[in-house]
């Protein structure tokens, strides 16, 4: 039965504790024996008193017990950890294992919240049976170890020791999962909501109970004032009869020393209830603190959420945005297509022209067409001189406007307030601006680097066109010669019809490849025009560029706002808490201040009335005659007042030692808050990751605008490539 259920543990488990399920059924003979022992009883157990938790303790095991001391021994702190010591060192293991304090006091109280937050696993049932049983809770200990976020540390703890402390802890693991695992369901806030109620109840309680207390004391004391003036009475009246005067005396003694324990009885119980109801405000304040961060955790996720929605409604603009660009890329290719057409179907009517006369009245129109396509490209030489000459104001402009903004820019950086401590505030928007204004240089060098690839391809073209124009000029220069040439014989008949037409043919062939070549220069007012909107375009995308970063700047101004606010409200908070614990402490230390004076008061009051007492008896014994009564009521007397300055020192020493428990109180306070304020800077990390992580998104926006820009930029040095180099006219000189 062991081994069945250690291979289901171990298909439900990480691999480390599949090792001590094997370990497990290596060793069958120890498994059977102690399974039945740890099995979760199915229903509720019944309060047990202080005899049955004995009795319990005594039916565990011995092996188990020494299993589990072997364990917590492992734990720093609990080196020395025995049988007798498991409830002190278990408190102490749990400490380590959920990195909270913890002491015996509140070890189940604990437990059940690690369940419910890193579990959701409501074990109320358990933690009442747990109660009285050591073994049970450290059931539920290593539950926590075995399942925690360093189950890995703690199962490889659990291998290096004994296979015989092995197999017992594995008994003990196997079945507080599998009761774990049944436990029903619950959430953080029901511990919380529970914990909440309970400590409202009991400090409801234990301020009724307060009451009654101090309204039973006050009775006792006027009892006791009764009493006091009825032993009076009576000392006046033992004056007569001696024998009389003994006996009240002696009952006044015990009354008094009756009325002295319920005074200190009371007292201890009191300072009791006092510090159960300091334990529950304490309760219930974390309660509220936790309630207040899970409400802040909360309008965090809701910041984040809304500006995670923005940020879509800004990516869908630039979808929009990116998609009428394509379409007027898909448009200017269209008209592209439809030139290219054009021109082919120039050339196809061109090649049809094969008689001679017609090329002879071709090359004269060609002639003028040429001259006019001279006037027409100084003319548009002229015009791209004039752009040229606006695109370099408009260079001036940019650069003038470019200083005007680091200018702002260096201003802004000189206005923002310092950070208040170099490890909590990174310079992380400083740090953003410096590498956008990288981003700018880099681009501006890289639209210098592609004017000055255009300009060179431009020169290319150039070379190109000219030494077209120098064919052209030789072809008319030759045809010329041949005209002044006498006509030539007519042909031989022996001379091939055919090869006539071939060289008519190709002549035919090169005149239209020219005339091609010529013509596609009458596309330059279409050239000039897309020159004139990629010009204008260029301009929009640097004016949206600087909007941009004009808006950038804003954000980033907004952004600083918002970190100062966020700094002051944590300033603010800090103090708040700051006070509220100086508070704390000034109220702990007038309650030691009362109770030192309480006990001041009440010890000079009691030894005065004594000492009074003990005076007048020795002046009434004084008076009467001496006798061996007397002498022997006298040394009994002595001594029961020697007990009663002891039995006052013991009291004085307990009472020092309240005020020393008191003063620990005082320290714990302290170092909770500094662990407050620990949490309060940890969640100022998180909210500038949040901001690093906003900046990061906007610089990753900024780059995709910058691609767009420089995409423009080249479809616009494309465009320009084809007007930069124009003709000046004539001989076969070239202008750019």
């Amino acid at each position: 039965k062991s081994a069945a259920a250690a291979r289901h543990l171990a298909a439900s488990i990480p691999f480390s504790l599949c090792c001590l399920c094997r370990l497990t059924l290596r060793t069958p003979n120890l498994a059977p024996q102690r399974y039945k022992q740890c099995q979760t009883p199915t229903t509720r157990p019944q309060p047990r008193t202080k005899k049955s938790s004995i009795a319990r303790a005594a039916m565990a095991s011995h092996q188990t017990l020494e299993a589990l001391a072997a364990w917590a021994r492992t734990f720093e702190g609990s080196e020395n950890a025995t049988t007798t010591s498991l409830s002190k060192d278990l408190a102490t293991a749990f400490s380590i294992i959920s990195e909270t304090p913890c002491t015996p006091h509140n070890l189940l109280r604990r437990l059940k919240r690690w369940y419910a937050q890193e579990l959701s696993r409501d074990v109320s049932s358990l933690i009442d049976e747990a109660s009285d049983d050591v073994v049970k809770q450290a059931s539920l200990v290593l539950g926590a170890a075995v399942q925690g976020s360093q189950r890995e540390h703690h199962i490889t703890i659990i291998m290096g020791l004994d296979d015989t402390v092995q197999s017992e802890l594995m008994i003990l693991v196997q079945s507080i999962m599998n009761t774990t695992a049944q436990a029903p369901s619950c959430s953080v806030d029901d511990v919380h909501e529970e914990d909440r109620r309970a400590s409202m109840q009991e400090i409801a309680r234990l301020k009724d109970e307060k009451t009654q207390l101090h309204e039973k004391n006050n009775e006792a004391l006027e009892k006791e004032r009764r009493k006091s003036e009825l032993s009076l009475q009576a000392r006046d009246e033992a004056l007569q009869a001696k024998s009389a005067a003994e006996k009240t005396l002696e009952k006044v003694r015990s009354t008094l020393r009756a009325c002295e324990l319920r005074e200190e009885r009371c007292q201890r119980e009191k300072l009791e209830l006092t510090k159960k109801c300091e334990r529950l405000e304490a309760s219930l304040s974390s309660s509220s603190d936790a309630h207040k961060t899970l409400s802040d955790e909360l309008d965090v996720a809701r910041a984040r959420a809304r500006d995670a929605d923005a940020a879509e409604a800004r990516v869908l603009k630039l979808k929009k945005k990116l998609d009428d660009v394509n379409s007027s890329q898909r448009e200017l290719q269209e008209l592209d297509e439809a030139n290219a057409r054009h021109v082919q179907e120039i050339t196809r009517l061109e090649v049809l022209l094969s008689s001679r006369e017609k090329r002879d009245a071709d090359v004269d129109q060609l002639r003028v067409e040429k001259a006019a396509l001279d006037q027409r490209v100084f003319d548009l030489n002229k015009a791209c001189e004039d752009k040229d000459e606006e695109l370099r104001r408009l260079t001036l402009q940019k650069e003038e406007s470019d200083a005007q903004r680091r200018f702002f820019e260096d201003e802004l950086a000189s206005a923002r307030p310092a950070p208040q401590s170099p490890e909590q505030m990174a310079p992380v928007f400083e740090e953003s601006a410096s590498e956008l204004r990288d981003r700018l240089r880099d681009a501006q060098r890289n639209v210098a680097r592609l004017e000055a690839e255009a300009e060179a391809r431009a020169d290319s073209d150039a070379s190109e066109i000219g030494s077209l124009r120098d064919r052209i000029a030789d072809l008319e220069f030759e045809k010329a010669q041949l005209q002044e040439r006498p006509p030539p014989p007519p042909p031989s008949p022996s001379l091939d019809a055919t090869q006539r037409m071939h060289a008519l043919a190709l002549k035919d062939a090169t005149i239209a490849d020219l005339r091609k070549r010529i013509e596609s220069n009458t596309d330059l007012e279409e050239l000039k025009r897309r020159y004139d909107e990629a010009s204008k375009a260029a301009i929009r995308d640097r004016e949206a560029q600087d909007a941009t970063i004009i808006d950038l700047e804003k954000r980033l101004a907004s952004v600083a706002t918002e970190r100062d606010q966020i700094i002051g409200d944590l300033q603010r908070h800090l103090a708040e808490e700051s006070t509220n614990t100086l508070n704390a402490v000034a109220a702990q230390d007038a309650t030691i201040a009362d109770l030192r004076r309480r006990l001041a008061n009440n010890t000079s009051e009691g030894i005065a009335e004594r000492d009074s007492i003990i005076a007048d008896l020795r002046e009434r014994i004084a008076r009467n005659a001496s006798s061996p009564a007397v002498e022997d009521a006298l040394g009994d007397l002595r001594q029961r007042v020697a007990e009663a300055q002891q039995q006052t020192a013991a009291e004085l020493a307990e009472r020092d030692a309240t005020i020393a428990k008191l003063t620990s109180d005082r320290e714990k306070l302290e170092t909770y808050t500094k662990k407050t304020l620990g949490n309060v800077q940890e969640k100022y990390s998180v909210l500038v990751q949040t901001y690093k992580n906003q900046i990061r998104d906007k610089q990753e926006r900024i780059s995709r605008l910058e691609g767009e820009l420089e995409r423009h930029r080249r479809e616009l040095a494309s465009s320009r490539e084809f007007s930069a180099v124009t003709p000046n006219g004539g001989g076969g000189e070239t202008c750019v």
